[in-house]
């Protein structure tokens, strides 16, 4: 009997992914569920996702964490969700920016200010993508490297667009200064507090200054 248990709980694992993927579309299309997604990303910013378990968020739900599981398979489950909200804003950014149309300048400029305004908003999401990608499975990585490699991919686009165009220096190296950029942009996770006194804005403005200078 205690086999059969054991074998239970092994294939409830290895589903559990599959369950989510299906409950993920309503899961984030409910206040309840969004709002499941805000508190296990402030637990895991908190506690330290390793450390982090689902009794805490249940806590900090009201609710017993066997209603957890109504909504996702597992703990690991729920670090997905949180991750793929960055990935979810950047593909949305990137969007925004391509129908901008226009110098390749301003669609730079709007891809590097609308990165640190999102990132600034919801950088505790942000700081959970930098710290526990991790810690995903295999599978759900792959979900989610599609996505990063199409964000990348604009971004280089427009730096060697605007190195063929004369907009940006000759000998400038797109894929290199790509990661120079999202490593600026993205280290500000770590970092911004939104007690600050520089504001998102604040922080926007001189991020694409540093950039636009260097280019």
């Amino acid at each position: 009997m205690m086999a059969a248990r054991r074998a239970g709980q092994v294939r409830a694992r290895r589903t559990g992914f599959g369950r989510m993927k299906k409950q993920k579309k309503a899961l984030e299309d409910t206040s309840r569920g969004r709002e499941l997604i805000d508190v296990a990303a402030r637990v895991f910013y908190e506690h330290g996702y390793k450390s982090a378990t689902m009794q805490n968020i249940a806590d900090e739900l009201g609710i017993l964490k066997g209603g957890l599981y109504h909504y996702v398979g597992s703990k690991e489950d729920l670090l997905y969700h949180v991750i793929e909200s960055p990935h979810r804003e950047a593909l949305d950014l990137v969007r925004e920016c391509q129908a901008m149309g226009g110098p390749v300048v301003d669609r730079l400029t709007a891809l590097v200010r609308g990165q640190v305004l999102k990132l600034t908003k919801n950088y505790i999401h942000w700081n959970i993508f930098l710290n526990d990608y991790d810690a995903l499975s295999d599978e759900q990585k792959r979900h989610l490297v599609e996505d990063r490699k199409t964000y990348q991919g604009y971004l280089r686009s427009l730096l060697e667009e605007g190195r063929q165009s004369g907009a940006f220096r000759a000998d400038l190296n797109p894929p290199l200064t790509a990661l120079a950029i999202l490593g600026m942009v993205n280290w500000a996770s770590r970092w911004y507090r939104p007690d600050e006194r520089r504001t998102p804005d604040d922080i926007a403005d001189e991020f694409v200054k540093l950039v636009l200078k260097g280019l």
